[in-house]
């Protein structure tokens, strides 16, 4: 098939030659918005992430899962921001660190080996980082209920997420590389998929059988919610084409509507 996907077994994950050659290139496409984040950056327990205050703070959190582009990414701060208003406080934690792809490759898409930085800057490489982070938030007497939103390589951490205790609920925005469909049959919690129409990553196949899988499992709670004429990472890169322009400020509001609903 032409989509990018990985292959697992029970012990490892392997990533073949040719999976890794479609590594996506959407990834690193997108445009940089303009705006001034209105956070801070704070350490908590020995990771920096970027931290947004609702108006009122009522003891319920987002944690954004970034992309490929890292914590830094000033579109994702900016995302932030925008669902602080909705009234969660929201932390986007640093996940990938030094290794987070320069923001300048936006500039010459290009010039970067989006497959050779795969190969060692898997997701599943920061499970132990996101579940340490959403831990330590836990034990924080104002804390109250915590939810993920997953983007591109934060999807992947997104689904892990919601087949732990750790968060009330989660979801995700154009995932990178998920392990299909093991992930979407080991959810629990429920599960927002903002899905666009052109997605290597997430394609219109995967989505139709995550779609099943949700619906098959008795009592579950997801929502998915499809955009015609978006591409991988919409939501938070593609900002001069109107019609995912239009479509990222609609799925601002429905992530805000999901989280005020299941947190």
């Amino acid at each position: 098939s032409s989509f990018c996907r990985f292959v697992v077994d029970e012990q490892s994950l392997f990533v073949t030659e040719s999976i890794l050659k479609m590594a996506c290139a959407d990834c690193i496409k997108g445009d940089i918005k303009e705006g001034n984040p209105r956070g801070r950056a704070e350490e908590i327990d020995g990771r920096m992430a970027y931290v947004v205050e609702p108006t009122q703070f009522d003891g319920r959190v987002l944690v954004i899962l970034h992309d490929a582009l890292g914590w830094q990414f000033i579109n994702t701060r900016l995302l932030a921001d925008d669902y602080a208003l909705g009234g969660l406080r929201v932390y986007v934690p640093d996940l990938l660190g030094e290794n987070a792809i320069p923001v300048s490759i936006l500039a010459d898409p290009s010039s970067f080996d989006v497959p050779e930085w795969a190969r060692t800057n898997h997701p599943s490489n920061a499970i132990s980082k996101a579940d340490a982070f959403i831990s330590n938030l836990r034990k924080r007497s104002d804390i109250t209920k915590i939810g993920t939103m997953g983007f591109c390589w934060g999807g992947y951490l997104a689904f892990h997420l919601g087949s732990t205790d750790l968060v009330k609920s989660t979801g995700v925005a154009h995932p990178s590389f998920p392990d299909m469909p093991s992930q979407i049959e080991k959810l629990v919690k429920p599960t927002l998929f903002i899905c666009c129409e052109v997605d290597d990553q997430f394609p219109i196949t995967h989505q139709e059988t995550a779609k099943r899988i949700c619906n098959e499992k008795k009592g579950f709670v997801s929502r998915f919610i499809f955009y015609p004429g978006t591409t991988h990472g919409f939501t938070s890169r593609v900002y001069k084409d109107p019609v995912q322009l239009k479509a990222a400020g609609e799925a601002i509001e429905e992530v805000i509507r999901w989280f005020n609903e299941t947190l």
